[in-house]
């Protein structure tokens, strides 16, 4: 199967370094969102996004405004995921 579009070989690796974590706290009964917001806070500091024409669009141009945007769309992504997997559980 080919991999994800999104995602590198050295990024796949990484996410799939992070299986037997993943199955050992959903095993333990610990939160699975301190999982994936960790897991998003380790991959985007080894892999940090850069701002895209839209975001920059949205801070008028102000490349550190846009970082924050970023940041404020990626909190709100890990949230989301991490609420939708745990109430699929």
């Amino acid at each position: 199967m080919a991999p994800p579009t999104w995602a590198t070989d050295e990024q796949l690796e990484f996410l799939h370094k992070q299986d037997p974590h993943w199955v050992l706290i959903k095993s333990s009964g610990r939160t699975l969102k301190s999982f994936y917001t960790q897991t998003t806070k380790t991959f985007l500091e080894k892999w940090p996004r850069t701002p895209s024409g839209e975001t920059l669009a949205l801070a008028d141009g102000d490349e550190a405004a846009a970082k924050v945007l970023i940041e404020e769309q990626t909190w709100v992504v890990c949230n989301s995921i991490s609420t939708h997997h745990l109430t699929a559980l």
